[in-house]
């Protein structure tokens, strides 16, 4: 199994252009996290002053993300 696994992971040598591409795209990932939560939210706020919000919540597999 640990052969296995060994094959099968590409390592990358490391240097100072891999840590930065590494870090660049750990920020984005964060910045796009950060972007689909608040939308997300504004998404379940303006989605909550609908008369049928109450009601499409309480269906059972809905959750504050298919909600809205």
């Amino acid at each position: 199994m640990y052969a296995l696994t060994k094959n099968a992971v590409e390592l990358v040598p490391k240097s100072n252009v891999i840590k930065v591409l590494v870090q660049e795209a750990a920020n984005q990932l964060t910045s796009i996290s950060r972007s689909v939560e608040a939308y997300r939210t504004k998404m379940e706020h303006l989605a909550s002053m609908l008369l049928e919000y109450h009601v499409v919540m309480e269906i059972y597999g809905v959750v504050k993300s298919f909600g809205p």
